[in-house]
């Protein structure tokens, strides 16, 4: 039986316990280590983070922490053109990884980011998709995601997707978004944030 993410409540189960001893063992925000098994599968089980979020490759081995998504390996050396300023990424399973940045790609996933990127017209098929991650939209994301992110650990044991979703949390203003305040949050902003 799976839930309303087609995740086996077993394998969030194990995660959960297995996210939690990382927690526990590696409790200063600094410290790393690699992503635990059942939290790996737990990542590749989410919708839409069997294939490249930028390319459609499958099995990607990658991630954008910035963004919660995976990424192959070509689309990796991308990401990290645009400065960890706008994506910040990591091997799924060579790298050492914090508590947080695992939580984001939990709480993160492609098909989530692709929804939100297609109703900002930046699609995957859409002529602004190769700046997409450097537009407002982009950087609003990103910052959601992060203080999400923040919530979640804040909030101590993991619990799945679904009740961090249900987290109190203070609503972003534009300014932390860097959304103009005349604009939107569902309005189409595509301006290139200026990378340095």
């Amino acid at each position: 039986m799976t839930n309303e993410n087609n995740v086996c409540p077993q394998l969030l189960a194990d995660a959960a316990n297995e996210l939690e001893r990382f927690r526990i063992h590696h409790n200063r925000p600094d410290s790393a280590a690699p992503i635990p098994p059942a939290c790996r599968r737990f990542i590749r089980s989410l919708p839409g983070n069997q294939c490249c979020m930028d390319c459609g490759r499958n099995h990607p081995e990658w991630a954008s922490v910035t963004f919660g998504a995976l990424v192959c390996l070509q689309c990796s050396g991308r990401h990290r053109s645009y400065g960890v300023g706008t994506s910040i990424v990591r091997s799924i399973g060579m790298d050492a990884w914090t508590h947080a940045q695992i939580l984001s790609l939990l709480e993160g996933g492609n098909a989530q980011l692709e929804g939100f990127f297609d109703r900002h017209h930046l699609g995957r098929s859409s002529p602004n998709a190769s700046i997409r991650y450097r537009t407002k939209a982009g950087k609003f994301y990103a910052t959601h995601l992060e203080h999400h992110v923040q919530a979640v650990v804040k909030a101590g044991t993991y619990r799945g997707r679904e009740a961090s979703r249900n987290l109190q949390r203070p609503a972003l203003t534009t300014s932390q978004a860097s959304l103009p305040k005349d604009q939107p949050m569902s309005a189409p902003a595509i301006t290139p944030i200026a990378v340095k």
